[in-house]
């Protein structure tokens, strides 16, 4: 999420629409798919979401993934 943190609104506003999605391991060697996606709050051209989730392709994952979330309003806040 952090990346995502230091991008600026109209960077994150470039990715509406846009699902991102990375393969990372972690340091036991485990395999996970990490997801973002930025959308619009409510309307266009106003707060942006970025959403996060992390899944390791488990069971358990699919029934209470772990995610995050993030607001960047048009102001930069």
């Amino acid at each position: 999420m952090a990346r995502y943190r230091a991008k600026s609104y109209v960077e994150l506003a470039a990715l509406i629409g846009e699902v991102q999605v990375h393969e990372a391991a972690g340091t036991s060697g485990a395999g996970y798919t990490l997801e973002f996606d930025v959308l619009w709050d409510h309307e266009p051209n106003g707060d942006i979401r970025v959403v996060g989730g992390i899944d390791d392709g488990g069971l358990r994952s699919a029934f209470s993934p772990l995610t995050d979330d993030f607001l960047l309003t048009p102001g930069g806040e």
